[in-house]
């Protein structure tokens, strides 16, 4: 089984491996080999691409995502979306890479977004969210449920519409709680 893992260097370095795994008999024993690439930053999160051989990476303090072959195992390119990218999610159809965007400056919320590229023409839009988004995920029907320091929304890329799903506040509030005196 071949697995795509994120290896940490020292300081701000990262790199990619593949991992080795096989069995013999009732020992498993593992192997790593492969290239390091260099990427200066702080990788939060990434998405493989397999219909394009490629794997992007949200480069937070680096405030860009980079884009990895996974055949070579090299950076292609870099994409700069906003700021500070703090997720991303690939459709399910392989369509949309949504990036959110941290940027949680006092008093500026228009700089917190959420980036969607069309990978089919590699357009780009940003959208405003008024709290910091934290992440990004998307479910079997192509919607995305982006979770901000406030609220979780449900965000359709091809429309750019946002959906409120409920806040974070409401969550604590509505959860059953049993009465101790009972």
């Amino acid at each position: 089984m071949r697995m795509t893992t994120l290896v940490p260097g020292n300081g701000l370095r990262v790199g990619l491996a593949l991992t080795l795994l096989a069995t013999a008999g009732s020992t498993a024993r593992a192997g790593v080999f492969g290239n390091v690439i260099e990427l200066p930053g702080h990788i939060s999160e990434i998405a493989v691409d397999e219909a394009r051989g490629l794997l992007y990476a949200a480069n937070f303090t680096a405030g860009k995502v980079d884009v990895i072959s996974t055949s070579s195992n090299r950076l292609v390119s870099t994409m700069n979306l906003g700021g500070q990218p703090s997720g991303l999610a690939l459709s399910p159809d392989g369509r949309y890479l949504v990036v959110t965007n941290y940027n949680n400056f006092e008093g500026v919320a228009t700089l917190n977004s959420v980036a969607v590229v069309n990978l089919s023409d590699l357009t780009r839009q940003n959208f405003a969210v008024s709290s910091p988004p934290l992440g990004v995920a998307f479910g079997a029907d192509g919607v995305a449920l982006v979770i901000t320091t406030t609220e979780l929304l449900l965000f359709r890329p091809a429309s750019g519409t946002f959906e409120r799903l409920l806040t974070i506040a409401s969550m604590a509030t509505s959860l059953p709680v049993l009465d101790p005196a009972l």
